[in-house]
């Protein structure tokens, strides 16, 4: 039996009057939208692999014990295993977890825009439940991709190769992900980031319009606090001098691209809280779309 690689939290109890949907328990998140920050993301997840898992806390723990030690690099700036993941897409959306959905389909709430009338703007307002649905609407799409790149029980690959940074200040780096990055191919993984990613701009849920980097987080330097950069470069010339830390050959020669984490596979695709962890640790999935199949 296939389980949930998230958490996925209980419906409410709650009895609304018909059509109604349930109001809106976080403040936390009230504020979010009203920040205009991103509060939901679309994830997939990597975190339910063990030995993904091993192999990353032990990646953060060469790097942290390295004597002398790396410029702003220690134990906090890395990710925690259990939220290894990718991100296709973040968005900002109203309601709780527990939406209880209305007898009859209601379409997404307009507002006026806050600079008045005279600023000819609106802004729609999108549900946990409008993205959901819209992810479920993608299933048969995505399994008949898996057909065509012959994975017939609706699981897909996910390299992780490539080291790499976000921007171009390898001395004051902020974010070190590992790949596949922005190398499209015909592969099922890009065909399918490549889809959902779409789906959701043209539906007005994504409105990020940068070109799709499919990368897994290593280390973010907003993990820690204060926040602080650290040197890529020191982490490559540690990595040089012992090729252990990524598993690599000490008598081969050190290439960042060629940092392989593996290839794992997922069969399920998650909407995810932005900022939540739930009691181990892992980002809080508000629903997810499984993919696998018995055939």
């Amino acid at each position: 039996m296939n389980q949930s690689l998230l958490s996925n939290r209980g419906r409410g109890v709650a009895r609304p009057r018909p059509g109604y949907r349930k109001a809106e328990s976080s403040d936390a998140s009230v504020a979010e939208r009203r920040n205009g920050r991103p509060t939901h993301f679309i994830s997939l997840p990597l975190h339910g692999h063990k030995d993904l898992r091993k192999l990353v806390s032990s990646f953060a723990s060469a790097l942290s014990g390295v004597n002398p030690a790396i410029l702003g690099v220690d134990q906090h700036v890395f990710i925690k295993p259990q939220r290894l993941h990718i991100t296709l897409g973040v968005m900002q959306l109203t309601g709780p977890s527990e939406l209880l959905r209305p007898s009859s389909p209601e379409p997404s709430r307009r507002h006026s825009h806050p600079l008045g009338d005279n600023a000819q703007r609106e802004t729609v307002e999108h549900t946990v439940s409008d993205a959901l649905a819209l992810l479920q609407s993608l299933k048969q799409d995505i399994l008949a991709i898996c057909r065509d790149c012959q994975l017939s029980h609706g699981r897909f690959p996910i390299p992780l190769q490539g080291l790499n940074i976000m921007g171009n200040n390898r001395e004051r780096a902020h974010v070190m992900w590992i790949g596949p990055g922005d190398h499209q191919d015909d592969s099922a993984l890009w065909r399918i980031a490549t889809l959902i990613n779409t789906k959701f701009r043209e539906s007005g849920f994504v409105t990020d319009t940068r070109p799709l980097k499919l990368h897994c987080t290593l280390a973010n330097s907003s993990f820690r606090k204060p926040r602080k950069p650290f040197s890529y470069n020191e982490i490559i010339e540690a990595i040089r001098l012992n090729p252990q830390i990524v598993g690599g050959d000490p008598a081969g020669e050190f290439l960042e691209a060629a940092v392989d984490f593996g290839t794992w596979e997922i069969g399920e695709i998650h909407l995810c809280k932005m900022g939540s962890s739930d009691k181990e640790g892992k980002y809080i999935s508000v629903g997810h779309l499984s993919l696998e199949t018995d055939s």
